[in-house]
């Protein structure tokens, strides 16, 4: 689920006119994770993708505990845009 960036854009009168969002998801790779940062930067969908890793994830998987190395990558984006990022990822 994104999360509200911390930034809003405001009329002269104090009105939210746009909201932000940081949305994050990770990958198996770094060139899976560099390849999705792109594809939402290019498309013009986020305006900034950052990403990180190696992380280990931790988590249950079928009957038992798995670890795993992932990337995170993390896009900042109009709320408006969410969508279609969902929609690229």
């Amino acid at each position: 689920m994104p999360t509200e960036y911390a930034l809003s854009r405001t009329s002269p009168k104090g009105r939210i006119t746009a909201s932000y969002l940081t949305v994050l998801t990770t990958t198996d790779s770094a060139a899976r994770a560099e390849e999705l940062a792109r594809t939402g930067v290019s498309a013009q969908v986020a305006a900034c993708a950052q990403i990180d890793g190696p992380i280990k994830s931790v988590y249950w998987w079928e009957g038992t505990i798995q670890t795993d190395e992932e990337w995170r990558v993390l896009y900042k984006l109009p709320a408006d845009r969410f969508p279609e990022l969902e929609h690229l990822i």
